[in-house]
């Protein structure tokens, strides 16, 4: 088991019209997704969510008690239309540990062991044994070899990664790859382009329940990411379902169907609409302020890496008008990733949201890469 950037996954490529199952594990829901190739084309064949038990918080905990592994052998055991054993899994912001270092030049090995004696002598891994992985922070120039550089670097402990890859041996599956950090969310992108390459900067927000992570992908590859930790989309949901006074399920399904203010044609506005958008705007505020703050050190520090665009994923996609809302906030085009070929009619990704898919597709797109 290890984390990989890109530029190790060469070692998993082959040929296949069916990709592998991606499972992502976030802090409230685990989502799955298989992507298959139909008219040239990948498209998601199949998906599923399996929802986490919150009064669990500790992940290790969680996949120590059998539930993940039961769930997806539930799920496999329904004749959904899964295929194969292999899969590609990733593991919320939340569980890792993401930083960014400035070290020393090197080769390879010589640099991953600087990174090592770091992280050995700081947080959670002084006594606690880990694996990491590291990827350079993208420049548009190249910087001498004789000057420091910096790097992005993602760690895990051992214990786990092991319980990850445990609780698919359990389900009757092979963990290939244990991704990570803003990787996914970079070949996200790739998918609803149909694989063409943009040298252009573009952004995802994939907005978690805990959680939102922002990520600038150039050239398919990540080129600035940042998680902003107190934006998760539960706290909004949290403060519209006690403003409405309704159950957990129906304020969702007034969120994704009612939604909020919808900012393009605001002549058309519901009252309902009118309740959630202020129930919600604490929430919201927050959000659009930490985006207001990365983007305004983008445009101040890294011009080059200002998106074009903002390409909006997790639950908090589902809000019905919330895309409207955030480009009129930020003064940016942001829509909403939708796989353009999202299922055959007759899976059961038909009943599955898309926004809520972003990872697990791109994990499972790495059973494609050759």
């Amino acid at each position: 088991m290890s984390i990989i950037t890109r530029s190790l996954m060469q070692q998993f490529r082959r040929p296949s019209r069916v990709g592998w199952i991606g499972v992502d594990i976030g802090s409230h829901s685990v989502k799955l997704a298989q992507l298959e190739i139909v008219n040239g084309r990948k498209q998601i064949a199949e998906a599923a969510v399996i929802y986490r038990d919150e009064s669990t918080a500790n992940i290790v905990e969680w996949l120590s008690s059998g539930t993940l592994s039961k769930g997806i052998r539930l799920i496999l055991s329904q004749n959904r239309r899964f295929r194969g054993r292999d899969v590609a899994c990733a593991l919320s912001t939340t569980a890792l540990d993401f930083r960014s270092m400035r070290i020393p030049p090197g080769s390879d090995d010589e640099r991953r062991r600087m990174i090592s004696q770091d992280l050995s002598d700081s947080g959670d891994f002084v006594t606690t044994p880990f694996q990491f992985d590291f990827w350079n922070v993208y420049s548009s120039t190249s910087e001498p070899e004789a000057t420091d550089s910096t790097v992005n670097v993602i760690a895990v402990t051992d214990e786990l990664a092991t319980q990850v890859s445990n609780s698919i041996r359990i389900a009757g599956l092979d963990c290939q790859v244990l991704d990570g950090g803003p990787f996914p969310q970079a070949r996200s992108l790739d998918l609803i382009r149909f694989g063409t390459v943009s040298n252009r900067p573009a952004a995802i927000l994939d907005w978690g329940h805990n959680t939102a992570n922002f990520a600038v992908v150039i050239d398919s590859q990540p080129a600035f990411s940042r998680s902003l930790k107190s934006c998760g989309v539960g706290s909004l949901v949290g403060a519209v379902q006690e403003g409405l006074g309704v159950s957990i399920e129906d304020c969702h399904e007034i969120l994704s169907t009612s939604g909020v203010v919808n900012t393009l044609e605001p002549s058309g506005t519901t009252e309902l609409q009118d309740l959630v958008t202020d129930f919600a705007g604490s929430s919201l505020d927050d959000l659009v302020a930490e985006l207001q703050k990365t983007l305004s050190f983008l445009r101040n520090q890294r011009a080059e890496l200002l998106p074009e665009r903002i390409w909006l994923a997790g639950g908090g996609a589902t809000i019905h008008h919330i895309a409207a809302s955030l480009s009129h906030r930020l003064g940016l085009p942001v829509e909403t990733w939708r796989h353009p070929l999202i299922c055959a009619a007759t899976s059961s990704a038909a009943r599955t949201r898309a926004e809520l898919l972003v990872q697990a597709a791109a994990l499972s797109d790495l059973g494609f890469r050759e």
